[in-house]
């Protein structure tokens, strides 16, 4: 499980795998299909070529989704948020596409039918803040300046446009659940949902 403001439903919890799922199978097949090629690596994924060749975006994708298969909890850095926000970004909107243009309003998604899924609730809801999308606008920031206004390093580093340090990339086992409520999953474990979140 990752680590989220709040704590993910099983809606959400299956809208994330498929999102990370569909972007890893359409980097496998731009690896398969087009290797390495930079220049055609940046035309069709331009927000990952920014700061991941091909292989460390698929590998990265790749150990968040894993991460977010098992049952301890992990935090992620600024990168990995970076990821996870384009992917659900592209996904839900892919998703969203195909659900107004099908005949019943839904796709499949896992265990469900999912109508429209509100993309900008999934960000205010569970996302902590989008400090890793901020222009340059952070290079200004010095370093206590950052730490006051608790902008990370990883972010700032994505503002300056670097490439991740393997440190960055590193996804630690949260030990500490304070803050996580109990409170029962207000979705069924299938059928059709007509609307994420419900209204």
């Amino acid at each position: 499980m990752l680590r989220f403001q709040s704590r993910p439903d099983r809606v959400f919890g299956e809208i994330l795998h498929a999102a990370l799922e569909f972007k890893d199978d359409e980097i496998d097949m731009h690896i398969e299909g087009s290797g390495e090629d930079p220049k055609e690596w940046a035309e069709w994924f331009p927000d990952l070529a920014k700061f991941f060749s091909p292989r460390l975006a698929r590998d990265t994708i790749s150990r968040i989704l894993a991460a977010s298969r098992d049952a301890r909890i992990h935090q992620l850095t600024d990168y990995h948020w970076y990821i996870v926000y384009h992917c659900l970004n592209y996904f839900c909107d892919v998703h969203n596409d195909l659900a107004r243009e099908g005949k019943t309003g839904t796709c499949s998604v896992a265990p469900y039918e999912i109508g429209q899924i509100d993309f900008d609730y999934i960000v205010d809801h569970f996302f902590w803040d989008t400090d890793f999308l901020a222009a340059e606008h952070l290079l200004d920031l010095t370093p206590q300046h950052r730490q006051q206004v608790d902008v990370s390093d990883e972010a700032w580093s994505l503002a300056a446009g670097l490439r991740p340090h393997p440190d960055e990339l590193a996804i630690q086992i949260w030990e500490d659940e304070a803050g996580w409520d109990a409170e029962p999953d207000e979705y069924p474990s299938s059928g059709t949902i007509s609307l994420y979140p419900r209204e």
